[in-house]
C-alpha cells in the first residue's frame, strides 16, 4: 500500500450525504458507459462491414436491446459509487475511483463485443493518470512514465512473440494502465490481468468453446487486474 494520497482514507462513520452522492454519479457514469460502447461498437462495425456478428433490428452491437445488462450496468456503477462515497472523504480519490472505473468498464464492453480498444479511451486513461499525478501527487512522474515504459513494452513483446495472440489495443491499453498506477505497482495488475486471461483461455478450450487458433479479448482481463491493484491502491478494496 502506497502512503500519501493514495493511502486509505476510510471514514470511521457513514456519511448518508456521501453515499447519495457517490450512487448518483456512479449511475450517470454507468449510463454513460452503456451508451458509448454502444456507439463505438457500432462505429467498428460500420467501419468493418461483417467482421462482428450482426445484432437484430433495433439492437446496437453493444446488447443494448437486453434490459438486463443495462441494468446490471448501472446497478454495478451506483453500488460502486455508493461504496466509494461510504470509504472516502477525499474528493481526489472518489473522482479517480469513478472515472477509472467506468473508462475500463467501456473498455471492457467494448472490447467483449468487438475484439476493438478505441484510441480514445486509451488517451483518456492518459489524460487522467497526468490529472491523478498534479491533484493526487501519486504516483510520481517518473513512476508513471516508468509504468508506462515497463507495462507498453513488456506487452509489445508479448505481442510480437505471440505472434497475433495479443493486440496492439491490448498494449497501448496496458501502457496507459502502467502510467495510472506507475512503476512497480503496475506489476501486480500486470500479473493478475495474464493469470485471468490465460485462465479463461484454458477454460475456454477445455470446454471446446475455442480452438489453440482462436483469439480472445483480453482487454477485459487487463482492465480487470488494473481495476483489483487500483482499488488497493485508493484505500477502497479489503486488506
Amino acid at each position: 500500500m502506497l502512503a500519501g494520497p493514495w493511502s486509505a482514507k476510510i471514514v470511521p462513520t457513514m456519511p448518508i450525504l456521501h453515499i447519495g452522492l457517490g450512487a448518483l454519479a456512479g449511475l450517470a457514469l454507468g449510463a454513460l458507459t452503456w451508451l458509448a460502447a454502444g456507439r463505438f461498437s457500432e462505429r467498428y462495425q460500420i467501419a468493418t462491414p461483417g467482421a462482428f456478428a450482426s445484432p437484430e433490428p433495433g439492437r446496437t452491437v453493444a446488447g443494448g436491446a437486453f434490459p438486463v445488462k443495462v441494468v446490471l450496468n448501472a446497478t454495478g456503477m451506483t453500488l460502486w459509487g455508493a461504496w466509494v462515497g461510504w470509504q472516502t472523504d477525499s474528493l481526489a480519490v472518489a473522482a479517480s475511483a469513478l472515472v477509472v472505473t467506468a473508462l475500463l468498464l467501456c473498455i471492457t464492453l467494448i472490447d467483449l463485443r468487438v475484439r476493438r480498444i478505441p484510441n480514445e479511451l486509451v488517451l483518456a486513461l492518459l489524460a487522467w493518470a497526468a490529472v491523478q499525478t498534479i491533484w493526487l501527487g501519486e504516483p510520481s512522474w517518473a513512476a508513471s512514465a516508468a509504468g508506462l515504459a515497463v507495462a507498453g513494452g513488456s506487452f509489445f513483446l508479448l505481442a510480437l512473440i505471440g505472434r497475433g495472440a495479443m493486440g496492439l489495443g491490448d498494449v497501448k491499453l496496458e501502457a496507459a494502465i502502467g502510467a495510472l498506477l506507475g512503476y512497480p505497482t503496475v506489476l501486480a495488475a500486470m500479473i493478475t490481468g495474464v493469470a485471468a486471461g490465460g485462465l479463461v483461455a484454458a477454460l475456454l478450450l477445455l470446454t471446446h468453446r475455442a480452438g489453440r487458433k482462436d483469439s480472445i479479448a483480453y482487454g477485459p482481463y487487463l482492465a480487470l487486474g488494473a481495476w483489483l491493484v487500483l482499488a488497493r491502491v485508493w484505500g477502497l478494496w479489503p486488506g
